[in-house]
Order: structure tokens, then C-alpha cells, then sequence
């Protein structure tokens, strides 16, 4: 066994400790979202895959970039900046 593996196994056996471990019905149904996760992931351009960890790890998205130079956006953000709000 790897130590990298060892370490989750202690980790998963410490967690199951504190709540219990999954059913099988519980563990059918996680493993159902997760493929579904992937499926819709995998059916989206390669942009919006890129938003996607974008967004996860809370880097800028292109949606973000986009609403940033929106009229409004950048007349209320000039209004923050010159009445120094926090």
C-alpha cells in the first residue's frame, strides 16, 4: 500500500468514526451524481469547462470578465472608488 493511499485510509476511517459510514443506497446515489457531474461536464464547450475550474478554485470567469465592463458595473464601481467606500 502507498503511503499517499494509507493517509486517505486513515482519513476516510477517522470521518466514518465521526459519522458513520455510507449506506449502500447512499453510496449508489453519490456515485450517480458524480456521473452525472462529468457527464454535463463533459458536454460543455471547452470555455465553459474552463469557467468551471475557473470559478471552483475562485479565479475570474469569462462571464465575470464580461459583466465587469458593463456600463452600469463600471459607473457604479467609479462611483464606490471616488466616495472611498470599503
Amino acid at each position: 500500500m502507498s503511503k499517499l493511499k494509507g493517509f486517505f485510509d486513515e482519513i476516510a476511517k477517522a470521518w466514518y468514526a465521526l459519522v458513520g459510514e455510507p449506506t449502500s443506497r447512499e453510496q449508489e446515489k453519490s456515485a450517480a451524481f458524480v456521473a452525472q457531474y462529468w457527464k454535463n461536464y463533459l458536454e460543455l464547450s471547452p470555455e465553459e469547462q474552463a469557467d468551471v475550474w475557473h470559478s471552483l478554485s475562485g479565479m475570474e470567469t469569462t462571464a465575470d470578465s464580461k459583466e465587469k465592463t458593463k456600463a452600469w458595473i463600471v459607473k457604479t464601481r467609479t462611483s464606490l472608488i471616488a466616495s472611498d467606500a470599503p
